[in-house]
């Protein structure tokens, strides 16, 4: 799947309630999925276009963070679900997002190209 693809469906989920994180293997590569989600995102969604920390947050209460894989790694984050590079989704990666997924009732580790 592309990032569109991935983009889709990450949209898809926070528009149903869940709290998303769209990692990127830089932060060039997260804002590029930003701009594919922010696209898609329909009337009254709550945009946010700060350098380094856009998000989008939705009227259901879900939202899509799009992070730096080198960033906090989400740390302090209830997810969901995470879009994480799938060459960079190793163990070490792996340990670190998962506490964000502990809470969640159908957490996804989703690893795209």
């Amino acid at each position: 799947m592309s990032i569109k693809e991935h983009s889709i469906t990450a949209m898809a989920a926070a528009l149903e309630g869940s709290h998303v994180a769209f990692f990127g293997a830089t932060h060039d590569d997260a804002r590029a999925a930003f701009k594919a989600a922010d696209a898609l995102a329909p009337d009254g969604c709550e945009i946010r276009r700060t350098n380094g920390n856009e998000s989008i947050r939705t009227r259901a209460g879900g939202s899509i963070h799009f992070l730096s894989i080198r960033s906090k790694g989400g740390r302090g984050m209830a997810l969901d679900r995470v879009y994480v590079p799938a060459a960079l989704a190793d163990e070490d990666v792996a340990l670190e997002i998962e506490a964000c997924l502990a809470t969640s009732q159908n957490p996804m580790f989703i690893g795209y190209l």
